[in-house]
C-alpha cells in the first residue's frame, strides 16, 4: 500500500484537488535539482544545485572526494526521501490544506477512496 495525501485549494480559488504520492520519489534521487524544478520548487532546486556545485568543486580539490561523494550522495537520498513532504510543504504555503491521507494500492484507487468518504458514494 501506498499513503497519498489529499490537498484542497483555498477557498475560492478555482482548482481541483490534487494528491500527492507519500513515497521516496525515484527521479528526486537521481536527478535532484531537476525534480525539485520540475515541481516547481524553484529556491530549493537552486539552493540543491549550489550545494551540489560545492561538493562537485570540493571533491575536484583532491583528498576530500570520498567525503563529496558521501555528502552528494546523502542529499541526493534527502530529496528522494523528503521530496513529497516539500511539495506538500509548497501547496500550504499558498493556502491549500490537507484534507486527508489515504492508504491505497495506486492513485486511482486513492481518489475512488476519497470520493467515496466525501461523497458517501455519490460519485
Amino acid at each position: 500500500m501506498t499513503s497519498f495525501v489529499v490537498m484542497e485549494p483555498p477557498a475560492g480559488k478555482k482548482a481541483e484537488t490534487v494528491l500527492v504520492k507519500d513515497a521516496f520519489a525515484v527521479f528526486g534521487f537521481l536527478m535532484p535539482p531537476l525534480w525539485l524544478a520540475w515541481n516547481k520548487l524553484w529556491l530549493e532546486a537552486i539552493a540543491v544545485a549550489l550545494v551540489l556545485a560545492v561538493l562537485e568543486r570540493l571533491a575536484a580539490m583532491g583528498s576530500y572526494g570520498v567525503v563529496a561523494a558521501l555528502l552528494s550522495f546523502a542529499m541526493c537520498v534527502l530529496v528522494g526521501l523528503e521530496g513529497s513532504r516539500l511539495r506538500i510543504a509548497r501547496l500550504e504555503r499558498k493556502g491549500w490544506h490537507q484534507a486527508a491521507h489515504i492508504d491505497a494500492s495506486n492513485r486511482d484507487e486513492a481518489e475512488a477512496r476519497f470520493a467515496f468518504a466525501r461523497f458517501g458514494g455519490a460519485a
